[in-house]
């Protein structure tokens, strides 16, 4: 209580100062949100949020933070809006985050493109990681979910070449061999999808959703008995310790559900 007191104080003293003064320093806005333990969206987190974009309404990543909140709560007319001006402040950052949650919040797959095309441009090449992920792979799950495949596997191929060449193997992204490996498979490709998704496997052991696309892979090539193999132990995982793909608010394009691993098991009998 003492500690919330005294940033608040402290927080006052910003706004005051700003009256007084024509600039004000606001390098230290994320360490005063910190300091307070904040939980975002919380009442008392958005009362110091907007006292502080009163003092500094320049600050990008603070309508980056209350976009957020809009937007995971579903009010995405007023979350796209402060994600608007913190584009204007920081482009190269916040182009590739809307990008983002136009996918996963809108399915705005055509914004999700343009951003990242406008991305691109900014920042001079494509080698731009955006939520840990190559912006590619993120344009590529664009494009695959408005159907155009073929595209989407070039991009992805682009992606994980790219962080090859640059950086190394070890540099592909955790899902990158899963995603393209799922594609393939969709596409009809299933030595290709396999051979990818045992590149997965050897990347990330415990993932369950190599398992059961590669599952799919092996029943679609008539090799049953690895499909049962894989299959189970993708019901394995997700009922002990193993790793899916999810996110809190969404449901991911491709994510794997108990009832998916099931139903196929029982397709192999």
């Amino acid at each position: 209580m003492k500690l919330f007191v005294t940033i608040l104080l402290s927080a006052t003293a910003m706004i005051a100062f700003a009256q007084s003064k024509p600039a004000v320093d606001c390098r230290d806005i994320g360490a005063l949100l910190d300091g307070i333990g904040r939980v975002e969206g919380s009442a008392r987190w958005i009362r110091v949020t907007d006292s502080l974009l009163n003092v500094c309404p320049n600050s990008a990543g603070l309508w980056g933070d209350k976009a957020v909140v809009h937007i995971v709560r579903g009010q995405y007319k007023e979350g796209f809006k402060y994600l608007q001006r913190a584009v204007e402040l920081n482009p190269i950052y916040y182009l590739g985050y809307r990008a983002w949650y136009r996918s996963r919040y809108l399915h705005d797959y055509q914004g999700t493109i343009s951003d990242l095309d406008q991305l691109e441009k900014v920042a001079g090449n494509s080698l731009v990681y955006v939520v840990n992920a190559h912006m590619y792979l993120l344009k590529g799950t664009a494009y695959k979910e408005m159907g155009e495949h073929q595209k989407a596997l070039e991009l992805y191929n682009t992606a994980i070449e790219e962080q090859i060449s640059s950086k190394g193997p070890e540099w592909v992204g955790i899902y990158d061999y899963l995603l393209r490996g799922t594609l393939k498979y969709q596409m009809g490709d299933y030595d290709g999808a396999i051979a990818d998704f045992d590149l997965e496997v050897k990347q990330y052991e415990s993932l369950v959703d190599t398992y059961y696309y590669r599952g799919l892979a092996y029943a679609a090539s008539s090799r049953k008995d690895e499909a049962r193999l894989d299959l189970e132990r993708a019901k394995e995982l997700m009922l002990g310790q193993g790793q899916k793909r999810w996110e809190g608010y969404v449901t991911l394009p491709d994510e794997v559900f108990l009832s998916n691993i099931e139903k196929a098991l029982l397709r192999l009998y």
